[in-house]
């Protein structure tokens, strides 16, 4: 069966760094609290993109539940896959423990992939991620709204790549970014912040 060659990059590189994420989890898991980043308010707002099943998907979707949210790209060779990796293990950890949670990645960019590659490549991680596409436009009021910064860089080969922000959003169920994590966050960063979120009961 034919595999897109950054699976084959991404396996060798998320085995690599398992062992990492492993011995972060265990440093953090030995801690009761974990920091809240500050200012999350000054994040979010609207965006109309396409979903890796081709429907049209706009801020409305996050309304009702808690979500996370990130952008990359799925050309990424590091941060993108280490992040959505810690990502799906909070994803794991949180609906082992009853809050079953749902993933954006919004894809920064809109030159080179289609919406059958989006779907592989989120699917590579969790099938609770759901991948996100768009016209250049688009995509830049997307980031815009989340202050996400990026910007393609041409390597020294040939080849188009992005520097951009690297925040994890966790969304509240009236669309307002409740916390942010930086791409190091551990996954039980992320999952044990959420369940604070949801014990409080916080419906911001």
């Amino acid at each position: 069966m034919f595999r897109p060659a950054w699976t084959t990059h991404l396996q060798r590189l998320l085995a690599a760094v398992f062992a990492l994420v492993c011995l972060s989890n265990t440093a953090y898991g030995s801690e009761k609290s974990y920091p809240l980043l500050p200012f999350a308010s000054e994040f979010g707002g609207s965006f109309n993109l396409v979903n890796h099943h081709g429907e049209r998907t706009t801020q409305e979707v996050l309304i009702g539940k808690y979500s996370l949210l990130y952008f990359g790209f799925t050309d990424c060779a590091d941060i993108c896959p280490t992040t959505l990796n810690t990502v799906s293990i909070a994803l794991n950890q949180l609906a082992e423990q009853g809050y079953p949670l749902t993933a954006y990645f919004v894809n920064l960019n809109s030159d080179n992939t289609s919406l059958e590659n989006l779907a592989s490549y989120v699917g590579f991680f969790h099938p609770s991620i759901v991948g996100l596409h768009g016209s250049a436009a688009d995509i830049s009021n997307a980031a815009a709204a989340f202050g996400v910064r990026y910007q393609k860089i041409v390597t020294a080969s040939g080849s188009i790549s992005l520097s951009h922000s690297g925040k994890v959003f966790l969304i509240g169920p009236s669309k307002k970014v409740l916390a942010y994590f930086p791409h190091e966050a551990t996954p039980d960063w992320i999952a044990s912040t959420v369940r604070d979120f949801i014990s409080e009961g916080s419906t911001k």
